[in-house]
């Protein structure tokens, strides 16, 4: 499995995941559903920013249990992404922001004045359609803001509201080193090992 299909299959799965009304359940898909903007994903990645909006919190989810936090944090050249304004700006600063999509790459939304204001991963594409993987939405071919669940999208490659695509980097998730979520896992590993060795 590649990088981005890693990452694609992670953002799949959690497609009917409803945002909570309070900081309950928020490990469960469905229950508790409310618009609080109480989520799994702001209490895994910064839980002090819970309560507050989400779709980018989802994609930085996504590359963090992919990949590790400081993986992710290379890959977006911040942690954790958070602001679609920042993306944008991160975007063109590494040189990776492109009007053509990709797979795996962050596609970035404007609102009615250019603003950038929401974000998703894509999925796949080709002539005429863009799919995506949404956090913080609802179903339709147009763009919501603040729709409360993850889902999967489709859009027409011409659609106003999309500004660009963030080509992020995932060669830095194919390197041989390993991640830090890595080393303390095969350190633990070791550990229960040597445990098991001494017992005997």
């Amino acid at each position: 499995m590649t990088a981005i299909e890693k990452v694609i299959e992670i953002a799949a799965n959690e497609v009917g995941y409803l945002e909570k009304k309070s900081n309950s359940n928020l490990y469960d898909k469905t229950a508790n559903a409310g618009s609080g903007n109480y989520k799994k994903y702001w209490q895994d990645v910064a839980p002090i920013y819970q309560g507050q909006a989400w779709c980018a919190c989802y994609i930085t989810w996504c590359l963090t249990k992919a990949f590790g936090k400081d993986v992710a944090s290379k890959m977006l050249g911040h942690y954790p992404y958070i602001s679609c304004i920042t993306g944008k700006s991160k975007a063109q600063q590494q040189g990776r922001w492109t009007s053509t999509p990709s797979d795996g790459a962050i596609i970035i939304f404007g609102n009615s004045t250019g603003t950038p204001s929401h974000t998703g991963i894509v999925d796949s594409f080709n002539n005429n359609k863009v799919y995506t993987f949404e956090g913080n939405t609802s179903g339709g071919s147009t763009v919501i803001v603040n729709g409360g669940a993850v889902c999967k999208k489709s859009y027409s490659r011409s659609y106003s509201r999309i500004l660009g695509y963030w080509n992020i980097d995932y060669s830095l998730a194919e390197s041989e080193e390993l991640t830090v979520t890595q080393y303390e896992e095969l350190k633990q590993l070791i550990a229960s090992k040597d445990e098991i060795i001494n017992k005997m």
